[in-house]
């Protein structure tokens, strides 16, 4: 995981077969691979697609002063917590694997927004709640992705099927690009398959022998 400066820039090391995934508040995720950044002549240039969202009218009161906002603040009466899975017909699991307060699912939903304004736009907009979500949403959604395909497709595995090893092994491995889709849901045998096929076009290239 990275995060850019003001300008966007950041830095992050990366296999040309890696696939990164772009985001920011208020835009669409943006994925692009690795790959594509290396073969790119200068600068890559991202252009990200708003995100919209419908909410329910909202009714907006002046604050105040800073002491009667506090005052106000503290004295607020919060309503109990929701169950959210009984609402949506859930079964709540019984060790859940995210905490439900850092499930983005929950805590980004308009009901939720509804039910706890200040909490839902605290978690939106502060960094440090931001990257809590990001990593419970990266643990329990794509970390079981990876490792089924590490399982599948790594570089131990290709360097038997093929023969190929150190840069050549590194510069075939990035001239699959096997999509993340197809190694997640096709059989190992059938990747081996696709391994071989794509060797076959690898070692016609120029140069290649």
């Amino acid at each position: 995981m990275s995060i850019s400066n003001r300008d966007g820039n950041f830095s992050i090391y990366a296999e040309r077969s890696d696939t990164l995934i772009l985001t920011a508040i208020g835009f669409k995720d943006f994925v692009v691979t690795a790959y594509d950044i290396f073969t790119t002549q200068g600068p890559l240039v991202v252009v990200m697609q708003p995100a919209t969202y419908a909410i329910s009218e909202v009714i907006i009161h002046p604050l105040g002063t800073y002491d009667q906002f506090k005052r106000k603040f503290l004295a607020l009466k919060l309503p109990p917590p929701i169950d959210y899975n009984a609402l949506l017909g859930f079964q709540r699991p019984v060790k859940p694997l995210i905490p439900v307060e850092y499930n983005y699912k929950i805590v980004r939903n308009p009901l939720y927004a509804i039910a706890h304004p200040v909490t839902y736009f605290y978690k939106r907009f502060n960094k440090e709640e931001q990257m809590k979500i990001n990593y419970y949403r990266f643990f329990t959604e794509e970390w079981p992705i990876i490792e089924a395909i590490e399982k599948k497709y790594n570089g131990k595995k290709v360097a038997e099927l093929t023969g190929l090893e150190g840069e050549h092994l590194v510069e075939f491995m990035g001239f699959c690009q096997f999509e993340r889709n197809f190694l997640y849901t096709t059989s190992e045998y059938d990747i081996g398959i696709a391994i071989l096929e794509k060797l076959k076009e690898f070692q016609d290239l120029p140069g290649k022998e």
